[in-house]
């Protein structure tokens, strides 16, 4: 009886087996599709431009960008159709690792693969270059000098001059910039991708055209009819001031505040820049000097800006602290001290052994 039950076993057994060898090759072959369709459809998005009809745009990769955050931006521009078609290819290729920083022309009409291409051999020959928050005039034709950008005398001719046309330039509301006064706090402090054989003005024209761009976004929706002048003439002092977004609000409140009562700015950072030098150490005699940059003895704003400060102490000015403090100063351990009276302000001189605005 066994024997037979055994035997009748056996052909379901092979049955069985058989169903599983013909769905097994029916998931090769469906496999093998889907994988073939795969390969198609990469290859087609690799040779198939975004926009045949595309025009060429300037594309611009930074230092240490991700090739996650390069693909993103080649996607938001209408330059390729697909993110990840794009960081594959660069992996199978294994040219992910071979992009450069730098600027570029690139187009819609260009297939991915063109695009990719492009990163080894479309740089256009520019340089990188850093303007720092708290410069003035000088110290930029300093830098674009040393990187041979400019001639010195020519850029800071050119920057005294202040002879460009944009609207935050103008002597009347709401800049209220005097006529032929310099650029001087409108030279925005950012880094920038400069093409080699660009001319003095056009260097000018790339710091201008950012400031630009923060004074539409950032700076002219929160003026509320103040002169744009006098905020970036105050917010130079409150950039050499302070070294983050809440000291300088309290600093700018501060500053707001003696202006109110009538009294002297009192920031050693305008006799500095009287001097002509960030370095000085001041003395008594310094500190006299007779300039109307010199805020120890004049009342009232200088007559514009002494540095070309940036956006966070811009929007310090635009949107000062609420305090009732009238006096501060740094100790050797870089905090701030903040008195309400000049003999609060005397006895934090005395225990820091310090100076500060008086």
């Amino acid at each position: 009886m066994d024997e037979l039950q055994f035997e009748e076993h056996e052909p379901k057994k092979k049955h069985l087996l058989k169903k599983i060898l013909v769905l097994f090759f029916f998931l090769l072959l469906l496999t093998g599709a889907l994988v073939l369709a795969a390969v198609n459809y990469y290859q087609h998005l690799l040779s198939t431009p975004a926009d045949p009809d595309g025009a060429a745009v300037a594309f611009v990769i930074y230092p240490g960008q991700t090739v996650k955050g390069i693909a993103k931006n080649l996607a938001d521009q209408g330059i390729i159709s697909n993110e990840l078609v794009f960081r594959l290819a660069l992996k199978i290729q294994n040219k992910d690792s071979l992009i450069q920083a730098g600027n570029y022309q690139l187009s819609p009409s260009q297939t991915m693969q063109e695009v990719i291409d492009s990163f080894k051999t479309g740089k256009i020959d520019e340089q990188w270059i850093t303007i720092l928050e708290g410069w003035r005039i000088e110290n930029i034709a300093d830098y674009l000098a040393g990187k041979s950008l400019v001639d010195r005398d020519t850029f800071i001719s050119m920057a005294y001059a202040g002879n460009f046309d944009y609207s935050f330039l103008k002597s009347q509301p709401p800049s209220s910039k005097p006529a032929g006064s310099s650029l001087e706090g409108f030279l925005f402090p950012d880094t920038y991708l400069i093409p080699e054989d660009a001319g003095t003005a056009e260097i000018i024209e790339i710091l201008l055209n950012n400031f630009e761009k923060k004074y539409v976004a950032d700076i002219e929706p929160a003026l509320n009819g103040r002169s744009l002048f006098d905020i970036i003439t105050l917010a130079a002092i409150v950039e050499r001031e302070g070294r983050d977004l809440a000291e300088m609000q309290m600093i700018a409140g501060i500053y707001y505040n003696r202006l109110e009562l009538g009294m002297t700015l009192g920031a050693d950072p305008t006799v500095l820049y009287a001097l002509g030098d960030w370095s000085t150490v001041l003395t008594a005699d310094n500190l006299a000097i007779d300039s109307p940059y010199n805020t120890r003895i004049n009342t009232g704003l200088p007559p514009g800006p002494i540095c070309n400060p940036g956006l966070d102490a811009i929007k310090a000015t635009l949107d000062p602290a609420e305090t009732d403090y009238l006096f501060f100063l740094t100790d050797k351990d870089g905090i701030m001290r903040y008195a309400r009276t000049n003999a609060e302000h005397n006895a934090n001189k005395a225990t820091y052994g310090v100076s500060g605005v008086n």
